[in-house]
């Protein structure tokens, strides 16, 4: 009897040991999560410049709109991101351009750091849809 009940604890631990060491990869939630915290419009907090508003929609496609006072247009770009990363290329009056970001996230607030001629620069947006 006492073989058997050995068994069957043995086998009963053998069934929750395979339960308990399976797991699925999450891997691509992550990325997924990451890209959608993008998607939106987001206006730039230094007004200098007039107000920018970038829409970053699905696809790696989005498009920039600029006020300054009397004067308004707007201008549409690729991106690529990761998470981490935003790879932003378009045209602007008649210019090809190529810019590379460190992206972080605060809430409703995306902080952007760039360089340019070897100088460090920061832009930081506020979400507005």
């Amino acid at each position: 009897m006492k073989k058997y009940l050995f068994l069957i604890l043995l086998m009963l631990v053998g069934a929750c040991t395979t339960f308990t060491f399976t797991s699925c990869s999450d891997d691509d939630d992550d990325t997924e999560a990451a890209y959608n915290m993008i998607l939106g419009s987001w206006q730039e907090n230094d007004t200098d410049e007039g107000i920018w508003v970038w829409t970053f929609g699905e696809g790696g496609k989005g498009r920039c709109e600029v006020s300054d006072g009397n004067i308004s247009y707007s201008f549409e770009f690729t991106y690529a991101f990761d998470g981490r990363t935003l790879i932003v290329s378009g045209e602007e009056d008649g210019e090809t351009y190529t810019d590379m970001y460190a992206v972080t996230f605060h809430g409703n607030v995306m902080v952007c750091v760039g360089e340019d001629d070897g100088e460090t620069y920061t832009t930081t947006f506020t979400r507005v849809n």
